[in-house]
């Protein structure tokens, strides 16, 4: 690069010869000096820097923001240490280990089970698992206080935590395929939905040692399906056309339709029961229905996003929800939720086993602008289901970061998942689901993955291979004229001791030989195939007023403001009126389920605070805040405000803001944690 540089008109090859001849005389170090001080074009030298650059370490000011701000909420959800704290001390307590606090957020472990320290052999690669440790802490500032013992750094990758984590999976991989129910306590509504939680990875088509294609990224999706029926979708299309001025009739039901491949079209799609029991409904795609708390999966290391596989995937002594075991024989066991014979992802702490599909067999994603094929058991279904079925239609969501984290599962007075799948608002629930959910991310999310990776992946491959061969080839021409030279001085007899035209011919052939194999390695690096997404686990999500119309709970819904759906949408819009005030630019993130409603930045240095709202009567009693609103508010003290509108008589109001809000973290087994209201607002302090 430096070759290309100009000075007055001259190289810098030619600089260096002057000033190396006559480098002494006055007048040519004063020209010199003038010349690299003032003739320099930056604008040239960028553009020489951005064509040879292979990583860009240098961005605008707009991209250290976006970058500042993505930092910020990664930090905001990160695990350590709270969510692996809570994971980690249940499921030791589960496979027989015994562990006390000794000081404030430190503890020490008196027994490491056998099965624990068995498995590290197994699966460790450093340090061994202990029979027992003096002091842990998964705080690192607690570490080594003054004054106390050192402590084990408990994090990803220390052999107590990866030996635990990889027993839990083992012993409970089967809940993610099972799948499982739970229930939404925010969602006062009667409409249930469905989540699927899915794998999706990218491959080159280089070869990894144990012989298979090497992934160059992987993301875990969760989607959600839900169901509206027709009559009230075309409902909504005519007042909304009524308003569109100047737009056809077909463009504004284009528009309101969403995604439309999620419309079932014609009688054999849907079907909700079959009127014969050799049929299939959704109880086939979560058979035993014995899952209470469902685990996301072994995304990070086999934990879901607070650090722990879910309230009971590490206990099998739970009562199991309506239905019973199966046929472990049945061929619809494996076949639902996971690819048949599928074991499960890989992961970095318990994985060495992969979902059972030929990855590199030609996938045909799943057209769901078509009618679905009629199933194995389509003729035994009656004709008043089928005209239900074609009634509904599926309205598909990419959900964000860890959805279920703020549901419960059900009580054991609650009704099961027999009584629930009879109610009329889950007909539209079938075995189907899974195939519409999976081609719904192949159509929607692995596009934009697949971009997203090709457009980093192919610029830096293109820049590589440009450096490899500009100068491999100038080494394998310096090598070739080298054995040339060296050959005709042997002809004269005159050999040099040292090196002989042989081993500079060896040297030119092996240099290019190692070009052409790197060539061949971009080559490879640079053909990307995105995998078929893999569905590893669905849930069941019902909302708590569809749980309290099945048990007669009507009188439980106050009349004045509380956290319902047009409340909490008023208050979010009050705070983000008072954000917009104090100079910040606030985002609604509310049905992202992120820990926090809204996220407001501060104008020119990509720093985030992260708002949750309250909106409560004067004078009511309790605030409900979910543990991961917890928290998140525990990750970010210094930045998460706990907004409380307090509705006055007269449509008036007062809002209060209130920094670190809370002092401790639930109990892991807690969804929610209710605090005083009062107390709340004598902390809070007026909007700033």
């Amino acid at each position: 690069m430096l070759g290309k540089l100009q000075f007055e008109g001259k190289s810098l090859r030619d600089l260096l010869i002057e000033a190396i001849r006559y480098g002494e005389r006055p007048e040519v170090q004063a020209f010199l000096t003038t010349v690299l001080d003032t003739a320099l074009d930056r604008g040239h030298l960028q553009g020489l820097l951005e064509e040879r650059v292979l990583a860009h370490d240098a961005m605008d000011a707009s991209g250290v923001q976006r970058i500042r701000e993505e930092m910020e909420r990664a930090d905001a959800r990160r695990l350590q240490p709270h969510y692996i704290e809570s994971f980690f001390f249940d499921a030791f307590k589960r496979l027989g280990g015994t562990a006390k606090q000794r000081e404030p957020r430190r503890y020490e472990i008196t027994h490491v089970p056998a099965a624990v320290r068995n498995r590290d052999r197994l699966i460790g690669i450093g340090e061994p698992v202990l029979p027992r440790y003096e002091r842990i802490a998964f705080d690192k500032s607690l570490v080594a206080p003054q004054g106390q013992p050192l402590a084990a750094f408990v994090c990803p990758g220390h052999p107590l935590l990866d030996a635990v984590i990889d027993l839990t999976l083992e012993r409970n991989r089967d809940l993610l395929k099972r799948g499982t129910l739970l229930v939404d306590e925010r969602d006062l509504g009667t409409a249930p939905r469905v989540v699927f939680y899915l794998e999706h990875a990218i491959q080159d088509a280089g070869v990894t040692r144990s012989g298979e294609r090497r992934m160059v990224s992987k993301r875990m999706l969760f989607v959600e399906v839900r169901s509206e029926e027709r009559g009230e979708r075309n409902e909504k299309r005519e007042v909304r056309s009524e308003k569109r001025e100047g737009r056809s009739e077909g463009h504004a039901l284009s528009r309101d339709c969403g995604l439309a491949e999620g419309h079932v079209r014609g009688s054999g799609g849907l079907s909700t029961r079959p009127a014969s029991p050799e049929g299939r409904d959704v109880r086939d795609a979560f058979p035993d229905h014995a899952v209470r708390g469902f685990n996301a999966g072994e995304h990070r290391g086999g934990m879901d996003a607070r650090g722990d596989p879910g309230e009971n995937a590490v206990s099998g002594d739970r009562p199991r929800l309506a239905g019973g075991n199966r046929d472990p024989a049945d061929p619809v066991r494996g076949s639902r939720l996971v690819s048949e014979g599928g074991n499960g992802p890989t992961s970095r702490f318990a994985g060495r086993s992969q979902p059972d599909v030929d990855r590199h067999a030609p996938q045909t994603p799943p057209n769901l602008n078509t009618d679905v094929p009629p199933g194995p058991h389509s003729s035994l279904l009656s004709p008043r289901f089928s005209l239900l079925a074609s009634r509904f239609s599926l309205l598909f969501s990419h959900l964000a970061y860890a959805p279920y984290l703020d549901y419960r599962p059900p009580a054991p007075d609650e009704p099961g998942i027999d009584a629930i799948l009879d109610r009329p608002e889950c007909r539209w629930i079938d075995r189907e689901l899974e195939k519409k959910a999976q081609g719904h991310a192949i159509a929607h999310v692995v596009p934009e993955h697949l971009a997203e990776v090709k457009a980093r992946k192919l610029d830096l491959i293109a820049k590589t291979e440009a450096a490899v061969k500009d100068r491999l080839t100038k080494e394998i021409t310096y090598w070739d004229h080298r054995a040339e030279e060296l050959k005709l001085q042997e002809s004269a007899g005159k050999p040099n001791a040292r090196l002989n035209s042989g081993e500079a011919r060896k040297r030119a052939d092996l240099l290019q030989g190692r070009l052409q194999k790197r060539l061949q390695d971009l080559k490879l690096d640079a053909q990307l195939s995105p995998l078929p997404p893999v569905v590893l686990g669905g849930l069941l999500v019902v909302p708590i007023g569809l749980i309290r119309a099945m048990t007669g709970q009507t009188g439980t819904e106050p009349t004045h403001p509380i956290d319902t759906q047009a409340s909490a949408a008023s208050a979010r819009a009050i705070v983000m009126a008072v954000e917009r005030g104090l100079g910040f630019d606030p985002t609604d993130r509310e049905f992202e389920k992120l820990g926090y409603d809204i996220e407001s930045r501060v104008p020119g240095t990509g720093k985030l605070r992260f708002i949750e709202v309250k909106g409560r009567v004067s004078g009511a009693e309790t605030i409900t805040v979910t543990r991961n609103e917890v928290l998140y508010s525990l990750n970010k003290p210094d930045d998460f405000i706990l907004a409380m509108v307090e509705f006055l008589e007269g449509d008036t109001h007062r809002v209060h803001y209130l920094r670190q809000p809370f002092r401790r973290e639930p109990d892991f087994h807690a969804n929610s944690v209710n605090y005083d209201f009062a107390e709340l607002l004598s902390r809070a302090e007026a909007p700033r």
